[in-house]
């Protein structure tokens, strides 16, 4: 596989850059003719510190910015990852079953802040997912809760009459429905993360509704967003390619201890 070329500099970077063509002033030390020179000083020293405390992510290369206009979701604003025919299920994943692993260069991969693994037997390719591709695979188990008849969950068979299950049926779907929800649960925590981690600070607005008579919402509105097909590109760009198998213990691959994590009593 060609690998990407290293990640651009990002604004922040070019512009302490540009900074430094125009100042003559080491970092080291500050000039002493002026305050506000001194302030801008300390606000480039500190904007160095932040800049190489950002943590990298191997598609930043390919982040741009467009604007885009929400879809309500409701009435006739409805998108084709609404509902719950085949169709609408080959949409939601197409979103991300190409994409859920991805291969970096080992380059990319020593940029990380968090250590992951190369696939056994080939070094030059290191495993990783994007947070997004994880948050679309999560959202769409829990939409698929909606619709119980045509997505049958352990979460809906807990709740049919015990009279009709079996005793192992009834056992082994109630082990089923606890392993669902941890996956549940763990699920919309990471989306609950990331959607405060990216912190979307769009205004909704409110209008006058002559039909119903009142001030009402508008979630259709107008957001700047990053381009998700460039994303999307990236990670199509960088399928595994091959079977990923997680039972192979890779020598030098991080090692979790997660024997605090289970309670075995």
């Amino acid at each position: 596989m060609a690998w990407k070329s290293p990640p651009k500099a990002s604004d922040e970077e070019r512009l302490l850059q540009q900074t430094d063509e125009e100042d003559s002033s080491s970092f080291g030390e500050p000039p002493r003719h002026s305050g506000s020179s001194i302030w801008l000083w300390l606000s480039l020293t500190l904007n160095a510190t932040l800049v190489g405390a950002l943590a990298i992510a191997p598609a930043d290369d390919v982040i741009s910015y467009k604007t885009v206009v929400f879809h309500s979701g409701i009435h006739l604003d409805k998108t084709e990852y609404q509902g719950s025919s085949d169709e609408v299920n080959v949409n939601w994943e197409a979103l991300y079953n190409n994409m859920s692993l991805s291969l970096i260069s080992p380059s990319s991969a020593s940029k990380l802040i968090n250590k992951t693994t190369h696939l056994s037997g080939d070094p030059q390719s290191y495993v990783i997912q994007l947070a997004v591709f994880h948050n679309l695979h999560c959202l769409n188990m829990v939409r698929k809760l909606l619709y119980p008849s045509k997505y049958p969950s352990p979460i809906h068979l807990s709740h049919s009459q015990p009279h009709e299950r079996s005793q192992h049926e009834h056992s082994h779907s109630q082990t089923s429905y606890e392993e669902e929800v941890i996956h549940l649960e763990h699920c919309i925590e990471g989306i609950r993360q990331s959607l405060q981690c990216s912190a979307d600070t769009s205004a909704l607005f409110w209008e006058w509704s002559e039909r119903r008579q009142m001030m009402v919402g508008n979630t259709g509105t107008t957001h700047t967003c990053r381009d998700w097909e460039k994303v999307r590109e990236w990670g199509l760009g960088h399928q595994t390619g091959m079977y990923f198998d997680p039972y192979v213990k890779v020598e030098g691959a991080p090692v979790r201890d997660d024997s605090i994590e289970f309670d075995d009593a």
